[in-house]
C-alpha cells in the first residue's frame, strides 16, 4: 500500500512535468494553432486573393513582379509550416509523457506486487514463530505436568526378602516385603512370585509364576506389604549344591499397580540367597531381572 502511494505520487509528478513542458513549447512557440487538435490546412491563397488583402497608402497595388507576389505568400506558407511544427512538437511531447506515466505506473505496480508478496512473507513467518511458540508452550507445560506427576505418584519397589527356616530341610519359606515408597496411595497392587533352587551362576530361565490374589485394597505412602512363600523340600542332591555353592535359592517376579493419575506401572525383581547369605537367610538382587517404571 505504501508502495502505491509513492507510485501514484511520482505518476502525478510526471503529469506535472509534461504539463510544464507543454506551457514551455506555449511560450517558446506561440499559442497551440486555433484548429486544436487537428493540423491547419495548407495555404492556399491564389496570387489574386493576396493581392486583394495588401493595400498600401496609395491603394491596392497586387502582386506585380516577381519581387512584390512572393512576399506575401511565403509569409503565409511559413506561418503554415510553423503551425505544423509546433502541432507536432506538442503530440510528441504528450506521446513521451504518457510513456513515462505507463512506466511509472508499472514499476509503482511491480513494486506494490513485491512489497504484498514481502507482507505475505513476513505473515507466514509470523504464523509459523506463533505456531512453534504455541507448540513449546504445550510441549513445556506437558514436561511440567509430567515431572508433577513423577513428583507425586506411587512407587513400589521390593523392600527386603529372607529364606526362614534355612537349617531345616523342610518347611523353608522366602518371605518377600514391598513398599510404597512415593506420595500418592498405589492402587490395584497385585503380586506374583517364584521361588526355587537353581544352578549358580544362573543358565536356565525362570518362568514367571501366575499372580497371586491379594485384593483390591490400595497400598498408602510408606506403608509396608509381606508376600510369604514355601521354597518346598530339597533332595540330597540340591543340599549338596548349595553348600557347595554350585546352587542357590531363588525368588523372582513382579508387582503390578496403578498410580492416583490412572498411569500402570510394573516392577519386577529377582533375588538370590547364596553363599554366606546361607547362614542366616538374606537375600540380595542379581544383576539382571530388577526394572520399575
Amino acid at each position: 500500500m505504501l508502495k502505491s502511494y509513492w507510485g501514484a505520487i511520482a505518476t502525478i509528478g510526471l503529469m506535472a512535468l509534461c504539463v510544464s513542458a507543454e506551457a514551455h513549447t506555449k511560450h517558446h512557440h506561440g499559442p497551440r494553432h486555433q484548429y486544436g487538435n487537428n493540423p491547419p490546412a495548407p495555404a492556399t491563397l491564389t496570387v489574386h486573393e493576396v493581392n486583394r488583402d495588401v493595400v498600401s497608402a496609395d491603394g491596392p497595388k497586387g502582386c506585380q513582379g516577381a519581387h512584390s507576389s512572393n512576399l506575401p505568400c511565403d509569409a503565409v506558407s511559413a506561418k503554415a509550416t510553423e503551425d505544423q511544427a509546433r502541432y507536432a512538437l506538442s503530440q510528441a511531447s504528450a506521446a513521451w509523457c504518457g510513456v513515462a506515466i505507463g512506466l511509472v505506473t508499472f514499476a509503482a505496480a511491480v513494486f506494490a506486487a513485491c512489497y504484498a508478496k514481502k507482507a505475505a512473507d513476513e505473515t507466514r513467518r509470523s504464523a509459523l514463530a506463533t505456531v512453534r511458540a504455541v507448540n513449546a508452550t504445550h510441549k513445556a507445560n506437558k514436561i511440567n505436568l509430567e515431572g508433577q506427576q513423577r513428583q507425586l505418584r506411587a512407587y513400589v519397589h521390593v523392600s527386603g526378602a529372607q529364606v526362614r527356616n534355612l537349617h531345616q530341610r523342610t518347611g523353608r519359606s522366602v518371605v518377600v516385603e514391598i513398599k510404597n515408597y512415593g506420595s500418592t496411595p498405589a492402587l490395584k497392587t497385585r503380586f506374583r512370585m517364584g521361588e526355587h533352587v537353581r544352578e549358580w551362576p544362573l543358565q536356565s530361565i525362570l518362568p514367571l509364576p501366575s499372580f497371586v490374589p491379594t485384593g483390591s485394597s490400595p497400598l498408602p505412602p510408606g506403608r509396608h506389604s509381606i508376600m510369604p512363600s514355601p521354597v518346598g523340600d530339597l533332595s540330597e542332591f540340591e543340599e549338596g549344591e548349595l553348600r557347595a555353592d554350585r546352587a542357590a535359592i531363588y525368588v523372582w517376579g513382579e508387582i503390578t499397580y496403578e498410580d492416583i493419575f490412572g498411569e500402570n506401572h510394573v516392577t519386577t525383581f529377582r533375588l538370590v540367597c547364596r553363599g554366606d547369605g546361607l547362614l542366616k537367610g538374606y537375600m540380595h538382587a542379581t544383576e539382571e531381572g530388577n526394572d520399575a517404571d
